[in-house]
């Protein structure tokens, strides 16, 4: 009997607590000494992707033991580094990222086939410009899983159309045909979480059925399709250097799709920041035509972007355009309208109008109302620029510093800092800029600033006096 009670004992399964420690850091700047908001910090192996505070910071409760955390920041190289957690305690790191050189490579536009699709390897010179273009992408990926949103988008189609005069008999002149321009508005809600995933040449769907019979759209991929193995593996990457659009620079990246994809998928250029390697724009067409866009001599979307928070890019603006043959040209039968006219171009404007925030706002906690329904909603398309606080202070006695010039790259305009410390400076969005500020007696002390759609914090620079030599 003793027996059969221990062996049924031992059947009884024993509750072993893990023991956790908790790991809490900051993200900086290396040169500039300044907090890197929102930066991604994961653990090798484990489901802990998170991001850091509007102030750099972060906590990361974890197993005891040895892990290997990976920070991220666009514009910064990555960082690995291992640390040891110790149960029931607290590992403290501060983590340092530099940032990249900016390097030019030799202008070179590619229209070879793309026959050897997948990432650069280490050794490609494109590969430390992919890196980065692959952190917007996980970035935004981060941000949007953290903090979602819906954007209310306007959009505006535009179709021009060709009109054939009618002729009389007694006519002895040819009459012109007329052009008319035929546009209408609506509004969508766009859900930051959309469901659509790539797959190779799945690029065209049909959108519907109107007095063309039935309507066939282009998939325009989000810009987490960069940090997507499928689409990588079917792509071909090409660093083109530097270049002007619309007197903007930027480090323009193209990329093509692999030549064995039978039906149509996309081609198209992504273009950074120089300075922070955010994405700016993009101008994205089919790689080849199909039997449902025949018809068009051409299927191009250019799309313009904004900083949702520090390093993460987000839509704004988009526009397509369905270019058609003109003379000598043979339009396709669904160009032709039931009144005997025929359509030339269409196009298909989006603005985002609003990005309604669903819980937290980044950088400013709960976002909600205090009945708890209305998310936080941030307005687009009004001025062209933003207004920021800055205060300047003494670093030994924390007092404000009256009378320091405050001077910004981008605009190159100054103020004087008031009684409090402070100065309200206008920076215009998607610009990046270095602070300057002086005042004598202090040293010289500099800034970088990146204006997002949601900053609201006052920036605080801290003077230190100049020492006399001894």
């Amino acid at each position: 009997m003793i027996l059969v009670r221990a062996a049924a004992l031992s059947l009884i399964p024993c509750l072993v607590v893990a023991q956790t420690g908790h790991v809490v850091g900051s993200v900086v700047d290396k040169v500039a000494a300044v907090a890197l908001p929102f930066s991604g910090v994961s653990v090798a192996g484990l489901s802990t992707d998170r991001l850091t505070s509007d102030s750099g910071a972060f906590q990361i409760d974890l197993p005891a033991g040895m892990i290997r955390l990976r920070v991220r920041h666009v514009g910064f190289t990555p960082v690995d580094t291992q640390l040891v957690v110790r149960a029931n305690d607290t590992t403290r790191v501060r983590i340092e990222l530099s940032r990249i050189p900016v390097t030019l490579a030799a202008v070179r536009v590619t229209d070879e086939a793309c026959r050897s699709p997948g990432a650069p390897t280490a050794s490609d010179a494109l590969a430390q410009v992919f890196q980065q273009l692959q952190l917007n992408a996980e970035q935004f990926r981060l941000v949007s899983a953290r903090y979602p949103f819906t954007s209310v988008v306007e959009r505006r189609f535009s179709h021009l159309v060709e009109e054939p005069k009618p002729r009389q008999k007694s006519d002895s002149v040819a009459r012109a045909d007329t052009i008319s321009v035929i546009t209408k508005t609506d509004s969508i809600q766009v859900p930051s979480d959309q469901k659509w995933h790539y797959k190779p040449g799945d690029i065209i769907v049909a959108s519907g059925v109107s007095v063309l019979g039935v309507q066939y759209a282009v998939m325009i991929p989000t810009l987490a399709v960069f940090a997507d193995a499928e689409f990588v593996k079917h792509h071909c990457f090409h660093d083109v250097g530097e270049t002007t659009v619309d007197g903007q620079t930027f480090r323009r990246v193209d990329f093509k799709a692999a030549q064995d994809i039978d039906d149509p998928d996309i081609d198209g250029t992504m273009y950074l920041d120089p300075a922070t390697y955010v994405i700016r724009r993009s101008a994205i067409s089919l790689s080849k035509k199909s039997r449902y866009t025949s018809s068009y001599d051409s299927v191009v979307v250019e799309t313009t972007f904004d900083e949702l928070v520090s390093g993460v890019p987000v839509i704004t603006f988009s526009v397509a355009r369905n270019v058609l043959p003109r003379s000598g040209g043979r339009p396709g039968r669904a160009n032709s309208l039931p009144d005997g006219s025929r359509m030339l171009d269409d196009e298909e404007s989006q603005r985002v109008r609003e990005i309604r925030f669903i819980h937290d706002v980044p950088g400013l906690g709960d976002a909600s109302t205090p009945d708890g329904h209305a998310p936080r909603v941030v307005r687009l398309g009004g001025s062209s620029s933003r207004r920021r606080v800055l205060g300047v202070f003494d670093a030994e006695s924390g007092a404000p510093v009256a009378g320091a010039a405050v001077r910004d790259s981008a605009s190159g305009n100054s103020a004087l800092t008031t009684a409090t410390g402070t100065v309200s400076l206008g920076f215009v969005p998607r610009s990046s800029a270095t602070i300057q500020v002086e005042r004598a007696g202090y040293e010289r002390a500099s800034m970088p600033v990146s204006l997002t759609l949601t900053d609201t914090l006052p920036l605080t620079v801290v003077l230190r006096r100049v020492r006399a030599p001894r």
